[in-house]
């Protein structure tokens, strides 16, 4: 048997172990112990930084200072979980994870997969070698389900500290080579493992593309969260209805009154268990370096200014001050329950 068949037997014997149960930085937990989730934001999302491993302690002491009392904090709003969308190689080592959860006696749920191909111009996408993560482009679909593989059964950066999503990111309507090559390769670990398919598909058409091919894979669309989705609720509505239809879920950063009302739309035909929230906010570097100087590039080891980048206060910013905007735009407390505490732990439990 070869290391790769035999890890491939070893992954799905453990999932089944843990069916019924989310994957968090502590270990396997029941549903019920993650109270309102939030299904899209970052710990620590370093684009400066070359390497996963060795983890730069001074960016720990950012952490320790501003994170860890924001997830205390969240508690106090009956919120116990995050998922964190970071991906390799701008993610922390997994010690960090565990500890900050430890400490802060939160779940965090991490990802192995992902980012999209950038297109050029954007951001600080300077060259066709910052669009993407090198290793994407060279690997093929194997040995990037390999990777994938490798992260659910030893732990990102072998650490023992699990993924309990898998993340998949596209740039536009019609996918590039390398980003379908990663989606495939993503779908097939979700298939020997049983955990979600949280993606990427906030430009229109994306999101379509990407469970497309995600279903010819022969993935269940119910194993599918379709992220930073709010905009085409309203602009592509008949093709989102479609999906959702199929199962598929829808990943919302905002509502803004527009798309309140197709939330509204959503619930009043049924549809509500195919909607949660995020804000995609979190600790990172890159964009106030880009935005300082239009020059900067990313994966050149200058990663040491970590800060939050997002309305604060931090993470609780989005019960204190963007959950009642969403309730005087007719959001109610049971759509809100729906969104945030039942259907996350319906797709976040192993399958």
């Amino acid at each position: 048997m070869t290391e790769a068949v035999g890890r491939k037997a070893r992954v799905s014997r453990n999932m089944r172990k843990h069916a019924g149960k989310v994957i968090t930085a502590r270990g396997a937990v029941e549903p019920a112990a993650l109270g309102r989730v939030m299904m899209h934001e970052h710990l620590h999302l370093d684009f400066a930084q070359k390497d996963e491993i060795p983890f730069d302690l001074r960016k720990w002491d950012v952490l320790e200072t501003n994170a860890l009392p924001a997830l205390r904090a969240l508690k106090g709003f009956g919120c116990n979980a995050f998922v964190d969308m970071s991906f390799p190689p701008h993610r922390a080592e997994g010690w960090v994870y565990r500890k900050i959860s430890e400490l802060a006696d939160f779940n965090l749920i991490l990802a192995t997969g992902f980012y999209r191909e950038i297109e050029l111009g954007k951001y600080w996408i300077h060259e066709p070698e910052d669009q993407i993560w090198p290793f994407l482009r060279s690997a093929s679909v194997e040995e990037i389900e390999e990777f994938c593989l490798r992260e659910c059964s030893d732990g990102i950066q072998s650490s023992g500290v699990c993924p309990g999503v898998l993340k998949a990111a596209s740039s536009a309507s019609e996918l590039t080579p390398v980003e379908a090559k990663a989606i495939q390769a993503v779908a097939r670990v979700q298939k020997q493992t049983g955990l979600l398919i949280n993606t990427h598909a906030n430009t229109p058409g994306a999101f379509k593309s990407q469970l497309l091919l995600i279903e010819s894979e022969g993935v269940d669309p119910a194993r599918v969260c379709l992220g930073h989705t709010q905009l085409q609720l309203v602009e592509e509505w008949d093709d989102v209805r479609s999906c959702m239809e199929r199962g598929a879920v829808f990943s919302l950063d905002a509502i803004y009154p527009d798309q309140a009302g197709m939330v509204l739309r959503a619930f009043d035909a049924g549809l509500g268990e195919q909607l949660v929230l995020g804000r995609d906010s979190g600790f990172k570097v890159g964009y106030r370096e880009f935005a300082a100087d239009p020059r900067w590039r990313q994966r050149r080891g200058d990663s040491t200014n970590l800060a939050w980048f997002g309305e604060g206060p931090p993470f609780t910013c989005f019960f204190e001050k963007v959950i009642p905007q969403y309730l005087a735009l007719g959001i109610t407390e049971p759509m809100l329950a729906r969104m945030l505490v039942e259907n996350p732990r319906r797709i976040l439990a192993v399958q």
